[in-house]
């Protein structure tokens, strides 16, 4: 009985590596600007509640909206693609809205996401009845909705 032929196959780990970051950085630089874009179109504001986030200046943001360096990384202004990715949404400016991280995290993180118009619908619900954010973010809302923007 013959054995089969092994072919010796070369691969080049350090340039597939290469490519793979090169492509991650691309998409990650995509993304900020992406973001950043949504973020102005939308006059710093979480698609979502509504809310004040931040982009660049965390602490500035925490003196004017008075909120504290535990409560920001919550409030940081996100990529959120309201067609996810491994639904087969594309990292386009028609697919990506700026929303908080803590926002965009509880939409993913539901064991059946709900589509971006009835999550939006369902955060609006808990706002109005004080149970979106923990009562010290709250009240930072509450400050904030009286900032015009």
């Amino acid at each position: 009985m013959t054995s089969p032929r092994s072919r010796h196959v070369t691969f080049d780990y350090y340039r597939a590596a290469t490519v793979e970051l090169s492509f991650a950085k691309w998409t990650s630089q995509q993304n900020n600007r992406l973001r950043t874009h949504a973020f102005h179109a939308q006059h710093g504001r979480c698609y979502y509640c509504g809310a004040p986030m931040w982009l660049d200046d965390p602490l500035a943001f925490a003196r004017e909206f008075r909120c504290t360096t535990g409560q920001l990384p919550a409030l940081r202004a996100t990529a959120e693609h309201l067609i996810a990715v491994c639904d087969g949404g594309k990292t386009t400016a028609t697919n990506i809205v700026a929303a908080h991280q803590l926002c965009n995290r509880r939409r993913h993180m539901a064991k059946t996401p709900l589509g971006p118009k009835p999550y939006r619908a369902r955060v609006a619900r808990r706002m109005d009845g004080g149970r979106w954010f923990d009562k010290n973010l709250t009240a930072m809302v509450r400050l904030a909705r009286s900032v015009p923007s």
